[in-house]
């Protein structure tokens, strides 16, 4: 392999991640999430990737596809599609693994940073399996129109460092709260 494949190859040019989310576990770093985003006009998905959709599971590759509510309010609500094998019949196709929305507003009053998308399992048929959402986090690789897409209210707020934003709740302080609605 010359020099030229071998960075044409390499992690440095390997697309960065616009939407990631990575967990701890026994002072360890899993990584649960990892989409990109769709730079292909002829498909319809917004972004994929890699999610782990449950604990018992193992990742996923899942197509993003981000939808208007069907209630007529213009907010959005984003699906993640995967290749599927139903148990049953053997039968193979895509199948609906989870959907999601963004965090525009907190009902417990804590800043919005204007950069979580929670997803929800579901079922085959589109209902709610519960559990603990799934957080994923827009990174710095995010294109502004990805973001808006989604359907964030404003432009992504950067977290302050832990520390800081620790002892802001706890004084009571901190960032403007997102808009309610």
């Amino acid at each position: 392999m010359s020099t030229q494949e071998a960075e044409q190859f390499s992690p440095q040019s390997a697309p960065k991640p616009a939407l990631r989310s990575v967990r701890e576990k026994d002072g360890k770093y899993f990584e649960i999430a990892s989409f990109t985003p769709n730079n292909n006009p002829s498909t319809k998905h917004a972004f994929s990737g890699m999610i782990k959709i449950a604990e018992d599971q193992d990742r996923v590759f899942a197509y993003g596809f981000i939808h208007d509510r069907k209630d007529g309010s213009g907010r959005k609500v984003i699906s993640l599609n995967a290749h599927m094998t139903d148990q049953a019949s053997g039968e193979q196709g895509y199948k609906q693994i989870a959907t999601g929305s963004v965090v525009n507003h907190r009902g417990d009053g804590k800043d919005v940073y204007f950069d979580t998308v929670l997803f929800n399992r579901v079922d085959g048929k589109g209902n709610n399996l519960g559990g603990e959402p799934i957080a994923v986090f827009v990174t710095d690789n995010c294109p502004d129109d990805l973001h808006a897409g989604l359907g964030f209210a404003e432009k992504r707020i950067p977290r302050p460092p832990k520390d800081t934003a620790e002892q802001a709740d706890e004084a009571g302080a901190g960032r403007p709260r997102g808009p309610r609605m």
